[in-house]
């Protein structure tokens, strides 16, 4: 006879399971699952039977069947994602209304901080794409794990020191939210506050324990402020991204958040000083759904009433871009800095920063789903939604 739906799906099984906790274990669930059809109404029998299957946790069950639907489906990305080195537990924080209020509150306390020091805005962003380009594509280790908190040694993360020991002292207040997590909405909060599009972010990392391994010393060398060419494009395609569209994307973005970031940091210190000479200095109100106070046409609301952290006539865009193209143009180049000169310098870069230079919404758009495949690089679902 034909076997049943049920037969096939435990078919599919036991081939995920020998891919992912071995052959013997293997034998010892064959068996033991032999055993207990063997005891069809003995239910002493069927207990005894019972007691003799392997046990296997749950990210060990899950990766057998996310192994198993690779073999049904000769998916090798779906056998990479089996091994995957970034878990996620969807219901690590409840039902949907504890998942809002979980969100909520890691988006009000990034809000409170971008609002009163604006000028960590481009770090704050950073932290998210830093974290998540711990992926390798050839390992398949690392990833969004909330491991950059172990990697500050490394050279390409100095400038990142000071933002990260604020959103670490962050998650004092919310233990309950993973550092990883936490990481992961910096950039969609600092996109937010700016104008930028809404990024949805996936919550249930686990946090790593260590710090993401390296194939070379060099693998990140890409996100120092004096890497040349190759290695700004090599960091990005050793996580498996299209390494000069995503490093342009970083660059402008990273250029246009601080930018804002100066020009707010520079507002707030002068309305500051006015206040204090008028002896009428007042906190200003932080509480959530309120970054800043005013209302007029320059703010822009993102969900819940919460205006921007964006000044009159700035957003997020593509402005950085043209500027670096229109500073060249005007014969300037010697006030670019060393790494927009070398983006500039180099074709297959440059091409890209014309692309996005002469097209702001797609640029915004682009770079909102780079950021969102940064947050989910190397993601292994602990329950049934697995995604590549």
């Amino acid at each position: 006879r034909r076997p049943r739906r049920s037969e096939w799906f435990a078919m599919f099984a036991f081939a995920g399971a020998g891919a992912c906790v071995g052959a013997k274990p293997l034998r010892q669930l064959q068996t033991a699952c032999c055993a207990v059809e063997k005891t069809r109404g003995d239910t002493g029998a069927r207990e005894d039977a019972c007691a003799n299957l392997p046990m296997i946790s749950r990210r060990r069950a899950v990766a057998s069947l996310a192994a198993a639907a690779a073999v049904a489906a000769g998916s090798s990305a779906a056998l990479q994602n089996a091994n995957a080195d970034v878990f996620f537990d969807t219901e690590r924080y409840g039902d949907k209304e504890m998942k809002v209020s979980a969100i909520n509150k890691v988006k009000q306390n990034l809000r409170n901080l971008l609002a009163e020091s604006p000028e960590l805005l481009p770090s704050i962003m950073a932290i998210g794409v830093h974290d998540g380009l711990g992926y390798s594509t050839v390992t398949r280790t690392g990833g969004p794990n909330g491991s950059l908190r172990f990697e500050m040694d490394r050279e390409c993360n100095a400038s990142l020191r000071n933002a990260l020991e604020k959103v670490n002292g962050l998650r004092e207040r919310l233990k309950d939210v993973s550092l990883a997590d936490h990481y992961a909405f910096c950039g969609a909060v600092a996109l937010e506050v700016t104008g930028g599009p809404r990024i949805v972010v996936q919550l249930g990392r686990e946090d790593a324990g260590k710090a993401d391994p390296l194939e070379d010393a060099r693998d990140l060398d890409g996100l120092r402020s004096n890497a040349n060419a190759s290695q700004i494009k090599a960091t990005f395609e050793r996580s498996g991204f299209a390494g000069a569209k995503s490093a342009v994307l970083f660059h402008g973005a990273y250029g246009v958040l601080n930018a804002i970031g100066r020009k707010k940091a520079e507002a707030l210190e002068a309305e500051r000083a006015e206040l204090e000479d008028n002896e009428a200095f007042e906190e200003a109100d932080v509480t959530y759904g309120r970054v800043d106070k005013r209302r007029g046409r320059g703010a822009v609301l993102v969900e819940t009433n919460v205006a921007t952290l964006t000044l009159k006539g700035t957003k997020f865009d593509n402005d950085y871009l043209k500027q670096m193209l229109q500073i060249e143009k005007s014969g300037k180049s010697d006030s670019l800095a060393p790494r927009d000169l070398v983006i500039l310098k180099d074709a297959e870069l440059r091409g890209y920063v014309e692309k996005y230079a002469s097209n702001s919404k797609q640029f915004v758009n682009d770079f909102a789903q780079f950021y969102e495949a940064c947050t989910i690089l190397g993601a292994m679902y602990e329950d049934s939604k697995l995604l590549n």
